[in-house]
């Protein structure tokens, strides 16, 4: 599946870039919009991540803050260390972002990076440090991990990838969320690293798992006449 267009709203918010240093332009309410943080990866002498983050923490009133979606943090497709940073970096704000309710990591499209191409990390820290989350998505799957997980409030569970690893689907299975209402699953092509079979499924196609689950989506799959 090809991406073209960023998220426009999340968590019932329109998405609003942080702009870049030095911009006159005038900034919403801290929990009016989803903040979009996203960098420029391309330009050298461009801000970091980390730097970018730090600004926005600085400026915007981080407890007021509802819903964030990160873009590009660095060089997404050859820096195998870039995303395990960035989750760092958002995971060690916990403590200002106190009222975070929706985080979407990876909202990248075709013409930054093939969604088969992100290379994502472990992103376990995100939800352990956001107990308040209620809604979380990621983009991408190569090298991607998560969980097993213990979340009391997470409603919405979103992973797309051009090839989701069984480890992920396994473990989402497996993890603690009884608030859990909407699950989708990107589960993607072999060529792209996806190694899911239907028997993986079949604890969460029995029910049972997730007793308030209400949506579930499996998509982007070659097995998807089997499922």
């Amino acid at each position: 599946m090809t991406i073209h267009e960023h998220l426009t709203a999340l968590h019932n918010r329109p998405v609003f870039r942080f702009p870049e240093a030095g911009s006159p332009e005038e900034l919403p309410a801290a929990d009016a919009v989803a903040w979009r943080i996203s960098v420029d990866s391309y330009t050298e002498g461009a801000e970091t991540f980390a730097e970018c983050w730090r600004r926005f923490t600085g400026t915007v009133d981080p407890a007021g803050v509802r819903a964030i979606v990160i873009g590009v943090w660095g060089d997404v497709v050859t820096d195998i260390s870039a995303s395990a940073a960035a989750v760092e970096v958002i995971a060690g704000s916990a403590d200002r972002l106190t009222g975070l309710e929706a985080l979407f990591f990876g909202d990248i499209v075709m013409e930054e990076a093939e969604i088969s191409w992100i290379q994502q990390a472990d992103v376990t820290p995100l939800l352990d440090a956001y107990p308040t989350l209620r809604c979380f998505g990621v983009r991408g799957g190569y090298g991607l991990a998560l969980g097993p997980v213990r979340h009391q409030g997470l409603s919405t569970l979103r992973v797309e990838t051009g090839g989701l690893p069984a480890s992920v689907v396994h473990t989402v299975i497996t993890s603690e969320l009884p608030a859990l209402e909407k699950l989708s699953l990107w589960l993607g092509d072999p060529n792209y690293g996806a190694d899911t079979e239907l028997s993986d499924l079949e604890p969460l196609l029995a029910g049972g798992r997730f007793p308030n689950l209400v949506h579930l989506g499996l998509c982007n799959s070659v097995l998807q006449d089997e499922i």
